[in-house]
């Protein structure tokens, strides 16, 4: 572990309109501190088709921890345009999907959060994902009765 210190510097110096301060610096010790997970993802997320999902991986740490997700294999995992994206913010997104476009590689997977910075590393618990194919139906129900 090591501190950083600094110093407060205050200036002063005359011009013609004047005497002028300059202030820099504040003063303070700062320790950086590894990640932690504030908010780590459910173990368990059940969504449909056409919902999608959105996992969260809220974590705080000096400096800001990065978020990552990874794969049960923990290998990181890609974006793939319209189906999975991790997000600026560090969400992993599911998008809403048609029963032909599941794959079980996605929409049926384990994710890990994962949180790091130049202290540590933080990994949450696998998430598991499970899709329900949500089918709409249009149901027409005619009466025969002749009277």
């Amino acid at each position: 572990m090591f501190r950083l210190r600094w110093l407060t510097v205050t200036c002063v110096f005359a011009t013609h309109a004047g005497t002028a301060m300059l202030m820099a610096g504040g003063g303070g010790n700062t320790t950086p501190s590894g990640p932690v997970l504030v908010d780590p993802p459910p173990g368990v997320v059940t969504f449909t088709n056409t919902s999608g999902a959105a996992l969260g991986c809220l974590a705080k740490g000096d400096p800001p921890p990065q978020v990552t997700w990874l794969n049960l294999d923990h290998s990181p995992v890609t974006n793939i345009p319209g189906v999975r994206e991790v997000l600026s913010n560090g969400s992993l997104m599911i998008w809403p999907f048609s029963g032909t476009d599941y794959r079980q590689d996605v929409h049926a997977a384990v994710y890990q959060c994962r949180a790091s910075n130049p202290t540590g590393v933080v990994v949450a618990p696998p998430t598991s994902l499970r899709a329900v194919y949500q089918i709409i139906t249009h149901l027409t129900v005619a009466d025969h009765h002749s009277s």
